[in-house]
C-alpha cells in the first residue's frame, strides 16, 4: 500500500514535474516500505499494544503517513535521481558545447555553465523533514488497526522506552 501519490507530491512541491518527468510512481510503493519499516523500528518500542511481530503497514491510517511518506519519495528517490539527471545534462552540454567551439576557432575559449536548482541542498531540507514528520507522527500517538478499526495508540516518552524493566 502507497501512502503517497505523484498528486501529494505536487502539493508539496509544484515545480518537481517541471524538470521534463511526468511520473515518479514507480518510487510511491518503495518509499512506502522504507517508511513502515521506520515507524515499525521507531514506533513499536514505544508503545505496548503492538508486537514487533505482528506489525503491518496495511494496518496504519495512510492519511496520518502521507507527509511523511511524500517527503520520503522526494528525499530518497525523486531529488537524487533529479541530481542524476542534472548532472549527466550538464556533462552532455558541456562536452557538446567544447566540441562545437574546437570546430569553429582554436584561439577562442568557450566555457558553459548550465545552471540547476541545488538538489543537494533540497535533499538535505527534505531528510530532516522526513526524520521530523515521522518523530511528530509517533510522538503524537499512531492510528492503527488491531482488527476492531483503527484506533489511536499513545506512544511513551523515548526516555520511558529506553528504561530497562526488571
Amino acid at each position: 500500500m502507497a501512502f503517497s501519490s505523484d498528486s501529494d507530491l505536487r502539493a508539496i512541491l509544484p515545480a518537481i514535474f517541471n524538470h521534463g518527468l511526468t511520473s515518479f510512481a514507480q518510487y510511491h510503493e518503495p518509499a512506502s516500505k522504507e517508511l513502515g519499516r521506520d515507524i515499525r523500528h521507531l514506533w513499536i518500542p514505544r508503545q505496548s499494544s503492538v508486537l514487533f511481530k505482528d506489525f503491518d503497514t496495511d494496518r496504519l491510517d495512510a492519511d496520518q503517513w502521507k507527509q511523511a511518506a511524500c517527503l520520503r519519495v522526494l528525499a530518497y528517490h525523486v531529488l537524487p535521481r533529479l541530481v542524476l539527471e542534472a548532472t549527466l545534462t550538464s556533462t552532455k552540454t558541456a562536452s557538446t558545447n567544447a566540441t562545437k567551439a574546437d570546430t569553429v576557432t582554436d584561439s577562442t575559449t568557450s566555457t558553459s555553465t548550465v545552471s540547476t536548482p541545488d538538489y543537494a541542498a533540497l535533499i538535505t531540507i527534505y531528510k530532516a523533514s522526513y526524520r521530523d514528520e515521522i518523530e511528530s507522527a509517533i510522538n503524537d500517538g499512531v492510528y492503527y488497526d488491531s482488527g476492531n478499526g483503527l484506533k489511536w495508540i499513545q506512544s511513551t516518552g523515548k526516555a520511558e522506552s529506553q528504561r530497562r524493566i526488571r
